[in-house]
Protein backbone atom coordinates (compact mmCIF):
# COMPACT_ATOMS: atom_id res chain seq x y z
CA UNK A 1 0.00 0.00 0.00
CA UNK A 2 2.75 2.33 1.13
CA UNK A 3 4.73 1.16 -1.91
CA UNK A 4 2.58 2.10 -4.50
CA UNK A 5 1.91 5.40 -3.28
CA UNK A 6 5.47 6.12 -3.29
CA UNK A 7 5.90 4.66 -6.19
CA UNK A 8 3.46 7.12 -7.69
CA UNK A 9 5.46 10.03 -5.76
CA UNK A 10 8.74 8.66 -8.10
CA UNK A 11 6.70 8.36 -11.12
CA UNK A 12 5.39 12.22 -10.70
CA UNK A 13 8.82 12.99 -10.00
CA UNK A 14 10.03 11.78 -12.98
CA UNK A 15 7.23 13.04 -15.24
CA UNK A 16 8.09 16.88 -13.55
CA UNK A 17 11.47 16.21 -14.95
CA UNK A 18 10.45 15.20 -18.43
CA UNK A 19 7.52 18.81 -18.37
CA UNK A 20 10.51 20.80 -17.29
CA UNK A 21 12.78 19.47 -20.31
CA UNK A 22 9.89 20.82 -22.61
CA UNK A 23 10.62 23.62 -24.48
CA UNK A 24 7.18 25.00 -24.35
CA UNK A 25 6.86 24.97 -20.33
CA UNK A 26 10.71 26.37 -20.25
CA UNK A 27 9.18 29.53 -22.21
CA UNK A 28 6.31 29.69 -19.45
CA UNK A 29 8.18 31.37 -17.01
CA UNK A 30 5.27 30.43 -13.98
CA UNK A 31 4.52 26.74 -14.87
CA UNK A 32 7.92 25.95 -15.23
CA UNK A 33 8.22 27.86 -11.46
CA UNK A 34 5.07 25.80 -10.27
CA UNK A 35 6.70 22.50 -11.71
CA UNK A 36 10.36 23.07 -10.42
CA UNK A 37 8.62 23.90 -7.04
CA UNK A 38 6.59 20.55 -7.19
CA UNK A 39 9.50 18.53 -8.08
CA UNK A 40 11.86 19.93 -5.35
CA UNK A 41 9.38 19.53 -2.86
CA UNK A 42 9.30 15.43 -3.81
CA UNK A 43 13.05 15.00 -4.47
CA UNK A 44 14.15 14.28 -0.67
CA UNK A 45 11.19 11.29 -0.63
CA UNK A 46 12.10 10.23 -4.18
CA UNK A 47 15.48 9.98 -3.12
CA UNK A 48 15.06 8.10 -0.02
CA UNK A 49 12.49 5.70 -2.04
CA UNK A 50 14.99 5.24 -4.25
CA UNK A 51 17.91 4.24 -2.01
CA UNK A 52 15.16 1.62 0.27
CA UNK A 53 14.56 -0.27 -3.56
CA UNK A 54 18.33 -0.09 -4.05
CA UNK A 55 19.06 -1.80 -0.99
CA UNK A 56 16.32 -4.42 -1.32
CA UNK A 57 17.70 -4.88 -4.04
CA UNK A 58 20.61 -6.40 -2.59
CA UNK A 59 19.12 -8.60 -0.05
Amino acid sequence: MYYDQLQKVEDRYKELGELMSDPEVIADTNRFMKLSKEEADLRETVEVYQRYKKRGKRH
